[in-house]
């Protein structure tokens, strides 16, 4: 059986990591305020196999990132975004299964990023790779999505946010001023 982390929706965060060489594997994280999993500022890190779910604002959130994986796993009902890779480098999202959250997956402000084999459904949108002004990270380029099983991405958002309320649902993959990329 997997450890269980339950926020009971009043804390915070599940997990919080900052450091180098972590892996965080085989937990169960649910009905946190803020963010499931959440790694700052990590190099050669992992996020594998794990069961997100819940009230979260970000299921899996790795911000800062360089060389790092997040593979298998399991994110549900989350506000914004079920896998949100923000102002990384080099971090693979493979085999990971993302449903009914607002934003599949999403890779902003980062660079060299693969996207591949998620089965990504039932979310607003499913994948977006964009560039937000007033990040400190100034560029977005080099992300590949391919080989992913994105379909029915029609719900309505289960945010509150003004941003992600002027989004539409039913996008499969949303690109905004991303460089160099491919799908």
């Amino acid at each position: 059986q997997w450890p269980v982390l339950d926020g009971e929706d009043v804390r915070h965060d599940g997990i919080l990591v900052s450091g180098h060489g972590v892996t965080v594997e085989k937990m169960h994280v649910k009905r946190f305020r803020g963010n499931g999993i959440m790694l700052q500022g990590g190099n050669n890190f992992s996020i594998l196999n794990n069961w997100v779910e819940g009230y979260s604002f970000y299921g899996i959130f790795p911000q800062y990132g360089k060389n790092g994986l997040v593979a298998n796993n399991i994110i549900s009902g989350v506000a914004d975004a079920g896998i949100y890779a923000g102002m990384c480098e080099n971090v693979d999202i493979i085999a990971n299964e993302t449903f009914n959250d607002t934003l599949g997956i999403e890779v902003e402000d980062s660079l060299d990023m693969l996207v591949e084999g998620n089965y990504v459904h039932h979310n607003s949108i499913g994948v977006i790779i964009d560039l937000v002004p007033g990040l400190p990270v100034k560029r977005a380029e080099k992300t590949v999505v391919r080989n992913n099983f994105i379909l029915d991405n029609n719900a309505k958002p289960n945010s509150t946010s003004p941003l992600l309320s002027s989004l539409h649902e039913g996008v499969g993959v949303l690109i905004r001023a991303h460089d160099h990329g491919s799908i």
